[in-house]
């Protein structure tokens, strides 16, 4: 079973820093991949945002998992990141 399976069949389960960080996968195919993460008060930086250096492992995730079953010929990735905002 490769990567992509793995994660597919078992969820955050079969990636340790998914577990660490809560991290779910909500869909990928066809080159994308949607993942979602829920801000503890523990991610926080000193005046309540989410820290960045737990930002940035989470957005290359992102980006890296959609390449992982074949990866390009080029040595860059490109993409966007859409933030939502908790209702209140």
């Amino acid at each position: 079973m490769n990567y992509l399976d793995k994660i597919k069949a078992e969820g955050r389960s079969a990636n340790p820093f998914f577990l660490l960080m809560g991290i779910d996968v909500v869909s990928m195919g066809d080159g994308t991949a949607e993942l979602k993460m829920e801000v503890r008060p523990d991610m926080a930086n000193g005046v309540g945002w989410l820290q960045g250096g737990m930002l940035v492992p989470f957005l290359a995730k992102a980006r890296v998992l959609p390449l992982s079953r074949n990866p390009p010929a080029l040595s860059g990735v490109s993409g966007r990141e859409r933030f939502l905002q908790k209702e209140r």
